[in-house]
């Protein structure tokens, strides 16, 4: 995990969100002081070995990738990328179909960070609002529902593109939609590493294109 006072913390995020916000007028403006972890596009006819398909059905086609939940699996859709990811900048497009009942963002743990499976963090998006929300600790009851820290009512119009946009500095988390509509909120366990993005959609169809990934030198 990062070790870091929370006051340097605080003052390199406020940094780091500036130059994100200069740097990003304009959508997949790589922010300054960062390496590309992943840029995709869809463009090619099958997805690459990093992904993996748990749930759902996954479709491939005309540059998108296309996910919908499956009701014989009683599950959301899920597809993960393997990569490591710290202070990071992720970036994507999604658009909902009149089915869509929400799409998630979030993550798979390093395997070897200890109190990993509990201090993660997710983006969901519904068609009425979004949030973000804290992962239960070992205190909470099994299967109970995430903790959510912060929420915006926003309607999301059905085959209309949007850009979410989440910025990670130590415990801190930016989300945006679109560079206007702004989530934020911290805990020390978000600092913990990231082994995988994951993509939850329920219901569906949902279209992902255009995910970009920069993570600090």
């Amino acid at each position: 995990m990062y070790k870091v006072s929370t006051n340097r913390l605080s003052a390199t995020l406020s940094i780091w969100l500036t130059v994100c916000t200069v740097s990003s007028s304009a959508f997949a403006q790589q922010p300054a002081n960062s390496k590309v972890v992943l840029k995709e596009s869809f463009e090619q006819a099958v997805l690459g070995d990093q992904w993996t398909i748990s749930k759902g059905k996954w479709d491939l086609a005309d540059g998108v990738l296309t996910g919908t939940e499956q009701a014989k699996d009683k599950h959301s859709a899920v597809i993960e990328y393997k990569a490591e990811t710290g202070n990071t900048v992720y970036e994507f497009k999604f658009l909902f179909s009149k089915k869509t009942e929400s799409l998630d963002f979030d993550f798979a743990p390093a395997n070897d960070d200890a109190d990993s499976s509990k201090s993660l963090f997710s983006l969901t998006v519904t068609p009425n609002a979004w949030y973000l929300a804290k992962d239960n600790d070992g205190s909470s009851p099994k299967n109970s529902e995430p903790i959510i820290i912060a929420k915006q009512d926003k309607e999301f119009q059905v085959d209309r593109w949007y850009t979410a946009r989440v910025t990670t500095w130590g415990p801190f988390v930016t989300a945006k939609i679109d560079q206007r509509s702004t989530l934020t909120g911290s805990a020390q366990k978000f600092a913990t590493r990231k082994a995988a993005i994951m993509l939850r959609v329920s219901g569906g169809p949902v279209q992902i294109d255009e995910i970009h990934i920069w993570t600090q030198r």
